[in-house]
């Protein structure tokens, strides 16, 4: 197993140079060599150890009675969503602040502020705008993997589970339940829940995004802040 999915330290999962080679390879031969046989990526997504953690969680529901399927699903991916969406919430963070520090740049040209400050403040500014500009890119790469990891496990699990049942159907219910039925709950119904929980952090983030630009708005514009919005508000309809 270690040499199907190969270990990779922390600079390499950050800055993805396990995918070096593959890259390499790509630029000297102008095309993929084998698009069929690429590269494993460091990572394992065991659809068979994801149905069986799915089934344990609902069969959990069954018994409580809840017979809850988002529960179900939440308790079993539930780690790697909220890591996902703690992740991007950090990186919106930094998307509010760096115009702020791009504000600060801006004003250190001009030479009142600048005689009353260093010209060190100038340096430490780009360097805090590069720095929160990586930091960024780094929060949003991980964010996609992890967020894709456990929006493929639930596809994969989801799937195995319907495509057992259907298995198992007795005749009656084959009466009731066509194979197109069946197709399209495999198809389009998980594709759905997937993309559901993959853009889930848009609940989060954006009410987050919405409050601290308000709040820094008010503070560079003051009550002119409110007039934007009430126009905003009178021009939705």
């Amino acid at each position: 197993e270690q040499e199907l999915y190969p270990s990779v330290n922390v600079f390499a999962n950050l800055t993805f140079t396990w995918m070096n080679k593959l890259i390499t390879q790509t630029y000297h031969d102008k095309k993929i060599k084998d698009p069929h046989h690429m590269p494993l990526p460091p990572i394992d997504l065991n659809i068979r150890d994801a149905t069986k953690q799915l089934q344990s969680k609902w069969e959990n529901e069954k018994w409580s009675g809840r017979n809850s399927l988002l529960k179900a699903l939440f308790n079993a991916f539930g780690k790697t969503i909220l890591m996902a969406i703690a992740l991007e919430t950090v990186k919106d963070f930094i998307a509010v602040i760096q115009p702020q520090f791009l504000r600060l740049f801006i004003e250190f040209f001009n030479e009142d502020y600048r005689r009353g400050h260093s010209e060190l403040n100038g340096l430490f500014i780009a360097l805090a705008l590069f720095l929160l500009n990586l930091i960024s890119t780094c929060l949003s790469n991980q964010f996609f993997i992890l967020i894709f990891e456990a929006g493929l496990s639930m596809r994969g699990s989801l799937m195995s589970m319907v495509y057992q049942k259907s298995l198992n159907l007795s005749v009656s219910a084959r009466e009731q339940k066509s194979t197109g039925d069946i197709l399209n709950l495999m198809s389009v119904d998980v594709l759905k829940i997937q993309r559901f929980f993959e853009n889930s952090q848009t609940i989060i983030g954006a009410p987050i995004q919405l409050v601290v630009v308000l709040i820094s708005l008010y503070i560079l514009l003051g009550n002119a802040t409110i007039g934007g919005l009430v126009t905003m508000a009178i021009m939705i309809p």
